[in-house]
């Protein structure tokens, strides 16, 4: 798969190494362009979750052989599922499904929440979305490779 996403047109330059570990799925960024935006990351992981074949059980966000986050197979598969691209099509909002991603993840060394609750606020929830995308996953996993 790392190699079909290395030539794959909406990637936009990114390089990951996806390794399959026993009852795990990892992702760790190796190349991320600079003009590249920080948006590109989560729309490759909900690819992955919508090609990826078999289980795998969750798949895990990695820094340098460290897992740093992680979602379940059922959740990155049904955001990725529902995610449409370079077609028009009838896919979900991508907004709602950064929320679905965001209310998700857990850290994985302790499986705790990284978002704080979700409460069924249209724009609370969009802001601990983006929060957890801003706070946590961009600076702890996508930009230390920029």
């Amino acid at each position: 798969m790392s190699n079909f996403l290395a030539t794959f047109p909406t990637a936009e330059g990114i390089k990951f190494e996806i390794e399959g570990k026993p009852g795990e799925l990892w992702v760790d960024v190796l190349e991320y362009p600079g003009e590249v935006t920080v948006a590109a990351a989560s729309r490759i992981l909900f690819i992955i979750g919508r090609i990826t074949d078999g289980e795998f059980g969750p798949l895990v966000l990695v820094y340098a052989g460290e897992g740093l986050f992680q979602i379940s197979e059922n959740d990155i598969r049904a955001i990725g599922c529902q995610f449409v691209w370079g077609v028009e099509g009838r896919g979900q909002n991508p907004i709602a499904l950064l929320r679905e991603f965001a209310d998700a993840l857990t850290y994985y060394d302790t499986e705790r929440r990284v978002a704080l609750p979700f409460y069924g606020s249209l724009f609370g929830d969009t802001n601990k979305a983006l929060a957890v995308l801003n706070e946590a996953i961009n600076p702890q996993w996508v930009l230390r490779k920029v």
